[in-house]
């Protein structure tokens, strides 16, 4: 089985004791839809029978069962229509933790809308824009900054407070620049792929009924 890695991105210790990825079903994930309701979701069934029951809303995020979001370190405000796949672990960055602890608050992690964050993706930014897509295998280590538009391939590595270029192709370890994109272009194929996904996830949840 697959273990949380004892270490963050950055090097240091990881403040939680190592988990299998699956045990994300059995403990809270708070992510919050808007600013009017949160909806605790482990699963993209989760989300979708809290949409058909109205029961405390939804912002349309699709969480896979096998991703682990940290909610015990940190409120993660996730924007609508988002997706993350399976194997994903988002935690915040551990200086934003240990400062916001300190005092006794919980650090909110920032996440924008339709944004994808693909298998086996590990993430601790600061915070994250809209539209970005993180290829699989990619890691963003702790306190970067990852603004609307960006595009990971796979198996990237973003540095630790890294501050990225907007609508812009990023690849290699560590990240470099590729290609840098056309805003309007890359929104219309973004929203493509998200939708083609969603559909793929539908069916799949029809096949398991």
């Amino acid at each position: 089985m697959t273990h949380v890695p004892p270490l963050m991105t950055s090097g240091s210790s990881c403040p939680l004791p190592p988990m299998c990825l699956a045990s994300l079903s059995r403990s809270h994930a708070l992510v919050k839809a808007d600013e009017s309701s949160s909806v605790p979701t482990n699963s993209y069934e989760d989300v979708s029978t809290a949409a058909k029951s109205g029961s405390g809303g939804s912002n349309n995020t699709l969480i896979a069962h096998s991703a682990v979001v940290h909610t015990e370190l940190a409120v993660f405000d996730i924007g609508a229509f988002s997706i993350i796949r399976g194997g994903a672990v988002l935690r915040p960055p551990i200086r934003m933790y240990a400062t916001q602890s300190t005092a006794g608050a919980m650090p909110t992690v920032k996440i924008g809308a339709f944004v994808y964050v693909g298998p086996q993706v590990v993430c601790e930014a600061a915070e994250v824009g809209q539209l970005v897509r993180m290829e699989e295998q990619c890691v963003v280590a702790a306190g970067a900054r990852v603004p609307d538009g960006v595009w990971l391939q796979p198996k990237t590595y973003v540095p630790p407070e890294a501050v990225l270029a907007p609508y812009t192709v990023y690849r290699g370890v560590p990240a470099c620049p590729v290609e840098k994109l056309n805003a309007s272009v890359y929104q219309l194929q973004h929203l493509e792929f998200l939708r083609q996904l969603r559909i793929l996830v539908s069916e799949g949840k029809r096949h398991d009924n």
